[in-house]
């Protein structure tokens, strides 16, 4: 079943990682007869089974993640561990600011200065990022070095997020 959802055909494949959330909101209820009813000015209660780093579900990147493996429990390898990661989130950081930029000023950011990015302020091993316009909106691309091999996170304006 789980091969329905897999980028590739089949199952996922040994060491392949996923994103996954699990989440629970609970409100603060009472009942008033045969109904309930939301206990006013109470915010709700929120789990999820892996830190988020913020209050929004709707954010598949701050997921846990999920690696598969054929091993035994407690044989399993580490999980591995993220290529690139202060570029991706780098990446994620410029998708967000243009996401708000959008909303402010109905159009897309053309240089990181419009979006408050300062030029050279970035993590150690993490190139500039480059912005690029497309038809439907724009793809930022933050490269780094992965041992000898040079690579990129890309993100676009749907939040489309691949490494290269």
């Amino acid at each position: 079943m789980l091969g329905q959802h897999a980028r590739h055909g089949g199952c996922p494949t040994e060491g392949e990682q996923w994103r996954i959330g699990f989440s629970r909101v609970e409100w603060q209820i009472t009942t008033n007869g045969n109904q309930y009813q939301k206990v006013p000015n109470t915010p709700e209660d929120n789990w999820v089974w892996s830190p988020q780093g913020v209050v929004d579900m709707h954010r598949p990147e701050m997921w846990g993640l999920l690696q598969f493996t054929t091993s035994t429990a407690g044989g399993a390898s580490a999980v591995a561990p993220l290529p690139g990661k202060p570029a991706r989130d780098l990446a994620l950081e410029i998708y967000y600011a243009q996401r708000d930029f959008l909303k402010a000023h109905n159009r897309w950011a053309t240089t990181l200065v419009e979006l408050g990015l300062e030029e050279g302020k970035f993590p150690p091993g993490v190139e500039p990022p480059v912005l690029t316009r497309s038809k439907e909106g724009y793809t930022c691309a933050v490269g780094f070095k992965d041992g000898e091999r040079q690579r990129v996170w890309e993100i676009r304006q749907d939040r489309r997020l691949k490494l290269n």
